[in-house]
């Protein structure tokens, strides 16, 4: 799928909303973000993990929840070729990811068979697209291993980096100018400054310049450097990149509701697992059927192991419609019995804390 609309670059995951996959996930789908690019490994190493917990797996859930793309980026030395490439199969893969991006820079100046090297296995492992984010100007850096990356990239991401100026759009036009000399069929999608440096900041004519430039070039799609910097110190130049509006950009989907009880309960009764189905009420619970009153875990679990497995054995659960006020929730539900017979529902819950301590429900055959 052709990356088209706005994306942003992620470094350290726990500097950016606190770490929390969802609210960053929430964030970029407010920001109109189509994707992000994550850090995922720096050398030879797996990047984003802290003390044993990796950090990336969590957002790109979260973040594909709500329709983004997450391409993962390597930062590589050209040291050790082939140690490189293996750890970006082996995170690529691992991750699922949409994309895969080589950030190569000064470290890998004048290596141009360890290029080759890292380059041919990594697309002879790899199945996703793959790009190179580098320097905006080939012409500037003569000993960077242009002609090794180039050829082989899916899509090439220029930094154009206008640091101490304000003409982003001069630079993007003879940035992706130089570039096209190397790879006129890479799909090209320039990443712009979005950080402060050397007292110098972006303004928010340059931002709307760099993407209105990208695209009146055709470009599908345009990035920014960095999540955090941009949160923390340019929140004024994150809301108007926000506030820019991509032609032909998808829309984020909109997040899942949250859940509820509810959702627990029937899940459980899917799995037709009556220790899962208990640890939902409290010790002293009181379930109400048609018929009689069960108090306490011991009565609600006699009742449970044969309703689920010996009246309802074997059936499928569907919410078909539920309300919440408070502690209270009233649900609707139909269960499809293997032998194709229906049995409709109506339940009320109340919690006692974060369990439930009352419960009423009834049925009967649709």
């Amino acid at each position: 799928m052709t990356l088209r609309g706005k994306g942003m670059f992620i470094w350290k995951i726990r500097r950016c909303e606190g770490g929390d996959p969802e609210a960053i996930a929430r964030v970029a789908a407010a920001a109109g973000l189509t994707h992000v690019l994550v850090k995922i490994a720096d050398g030879t190493y797996n990047y984003n993990v802290v003390n044993g917990k990796d950090l990336v797996p969590p957002l790109v859930q979260a973040l594909r929840r709500r329709g983004i793309q997450v391409w993962g980026w390597h930062y590589v030395y050209g040291n050790d070729p082939v140690g490189e490439a293996n750890r970006a199969i082996q995170r690529a893969h691992q991750l699922q990811l949409d994309g895969y991006v080589i950030n190569a820079e000064g470290h890998y100046k004048g290596k141009h068979q360890q290029a080759r090297i890292f380059v041919r296995r990594i697309k002879n492992n790899m199945s996703m697209p793959i790009a190179l984010s580098s320097y905006r100007y080939p012409s500037y850096h003569p000993t960077f291993p242009w002609r090794e990356f180039m050829p082989h990239m899916d899509y090439v991401m220029p930094q154009v980096y206008w640091l101490l100026a304000h003409n982003p759009g001069q630079q993007l036009r003879a940035s992706l100018y130089e570039l096209r000399k190397y790879n006129a069929s890479a799909i090209y999608v320039p990443t712009g400054s979005m950080y402060p440096a050397y007292g110098w900041r972006p303004t928010a004519s340059d931002i709307r310049e760099f993407m209105q430039t990208a695209i009146d070039l055709g470009l599908p799609a345009a990035n920014f450097y960095e999540w955090y910097q941009a949160r923390t110190y340019l929140l004024d130049l994150w809301n108007v990149m926000a506030e820019f509006t991509w032609p032909g950009a998808p829309a984020p989907v909109p997040p899942p509701p949250p859940r509820d009880i509810v959702d627990d309960l029937v899940d459980a009764w899917n799995a037709h697992d009556v220790s899962a189905v208990l640890k939902l009420y409290h010790d002293n619970a009181v379930l109400v059927t048609g018929s009689k009153v069960y108090t306490g875990k011991a009565a609600v679990r006699k009742w449970y192991k044969n309703w689920l497995n010996s009246t309802l054995s074997g059936a499928e659960f569907t919410v078909l419609d539920k309300e919440r006020n408070d502690n209270r929730f009233w649900f609707r539900w139909r269960a499809k019995l293997p032998d194709g017979s229906k049995v409709r529902g109506e339940d009320t819950l109340n919690l006692r804390g974060q369990r439930i301590g009352y419960h009423y429900t009834y049925s009967a055959p649709v």
